[in-house]
């Protein structure tokens, strides 16, 4: 992993190109979806949107338990604007266990707040009883008590997620 700014804007733009070179990719209608750690791509793809070589947008990102920065988060955000992105929807779903030992209601509002600032609308769903990786069956048989599955949850966070991308890219 490179910690050089511009190492990592030159990989991000390759990868860029790559995705909206690929015939099968409607540039249009993107959207990011991680789990755990795949909480923290999803704020480099807000970032990376604003730099001047990433000419598309993606309006749809979801996350599940993720984990985000401890601290402060970069705001290396260009001043450009495509006339695309303000037709489209963009929205952000956070699906957080309250008892998940990974994720601070501070690193929350702190994520919420930095989606927002790339005009973002941010949605948080908490649910009860939930607690790291509550979407994953597997999780029932982990001994380590910060881990849980938790089916309800799983499921509307499942549907919530399924009528975000239908509402914002369908």
């Amino acid at each position: 992993l490179s910690t050089s700014s511009s190492s990592v804007k030159s990989d991000d733009e390759q990868n860029a190109n790559t995705t909206k070179g690929t015939l099968h990719v409607d540039k249009d209608r993107l959207a990011a979806i991680g789990w755990c750690l795949g909480a923290q791509p999803i704020l480099e793809v807000l970032r990376v949107q604003s730099w001047s070589f990433f000419d598309f947008s993606v309006p749809t990102l979801i996350s599940f338990h993720g984990v985000y920065h401890r601290k402060e988060l970069p705001m290396e955000k260009e001043d450009k604007n495509h006339g695309r992105q303000e037709q489209l929807q963009r929205q952000v779903l956070i699906c957080n266990g309250i008892n998940d030992p990974f994720v601070s209601q501070e690193d929350l509002q702190r994520t919420k707040k930095f989606m927002e600032s790339f005009d973002y609308k941010v949605d948080i769903l908490q649910y009860n009883n939930a607690w790291h990786g509550f979407t994953n069956p597997a999780q029932a048989f982990n001994d380590n008590d910060a881990f849980d599955y938790n089916q309800a949850a799983a499921q509307s966070s499942w549907e919530s997620a399924i009528e975000l991308i239908q509402r914002t890219l369908l």
